[in-house]
């Protein structure tokens, strides 16, 4: 699936909460930039998660294979 989505404001980041993009940059980055989009404004939020899980291969739990 990650060979055809990615996750950005229009697909997912701007239709879930903060803490959940929050979870998303935390799996895909790390820990510390996660805790940094709390605190942002939710579209700066989107904007930074958006940039930084750009070409991450990242998906949500839902698309993710039980394989």
């Amino acid at each position: 699936m990650a060979d055809w989505w990615e996750a950005t404001g229009d697909t997912y980041l701007g239709r879930v909460p903060k803490s959940q993009i929050a979870q998303a940059l935390i799996e895909a980055v790390e820990a510390e930039v996660g805790s940094e989009v709390e605190k942002l404004k939710k579209a700066d939020a989107v904007s930074r998660a958006q940039a930084a899980l750009a070409g991450k291969r990242w998906l949500p739990e839902l698309l993710r294979s039980a394989s």
